[in-house]
């Protein structure tokens, strides 16, 4: 069996040991790619115009290539912590960043050695477990991706039951005041 305590810090360690020179590799990478790209331009338009319309009006272009660089990295930790690969087939934006990134073919997996992440996942049989190492890994991830914004705004992961419990609580209280729901 695998000794989980013993290897959870080490796993988040050998992340954060070689994450700024990972970020850097796929920053170079995307923006490569992205450089006369006709279809990432057209998707990237589509998948600015929902984030738009669905989380901040503010958003720019450049959010979005922050947003794919992010989900190129950490995207398979969170699909082997959570066993969830479908979440990136359901969720919107997810959904549109995978698009992007097979758009462009990237994949940094021979960058990043998951064998431990992997071992770590498969142990991990408690949902707090699970989140609590997500929240440590994307903090991490955040720090060094982010340093200065990470430090201003106070980035951390946020627990899918959290989320889903705001959502719920706001789509009860639109309802109940308002007689409306998400989608109005």
């Amino acid at each position: 069996a695998f000794d989980t305590c013993s290897k959870y810090a080490q796993a988040i360690d050998e992340f954060a040991e070689n994450l700024e020179d990972i970020i850097k590799k796929t920053k170079s990478m995307v923006e490569d790619a992205i450089s006369g790209n006709e279809k990432y331009e057209i998707e990237s338009k589509k998948l600015l115009k929902m984030c738009q319309e669905v989380i901040n009006d503010k958003m720019e272009i450049s959010d979005i290539q922050e947003m794919l660089i992010q989900h190129v990295i950490t995207y398979r930790i969170f699909a082997l912590v959570y066993d969830e690969h479908n979440f990136h087939n359901i969720n919107a934006v997810a959904k549109s960043l995978e698009l992007l990134k097979t758009t462009l073919n990237i994949t940094i997996d021979k960058e990043i050695d998951y064998k431990t992440m992997e071992l770590i996942a498969e142990s991990i049989t408690d949902t707090n477990q699970r989140q609590e190492f997500l929240k440590k890994i994307y903090e991490t991830f955040y720090k060094k991706y982010d340093p200065a914004k990470a430090e201003r705004d106070g980035i951390v992961y946020t627990p899918s039951e959290v989320v889903d419990f705001m959502l719920r609580s706001t789509e009860q209280l639109l309802k109940k005041h308002f007689k409306k729901n998400f989608s109005d």
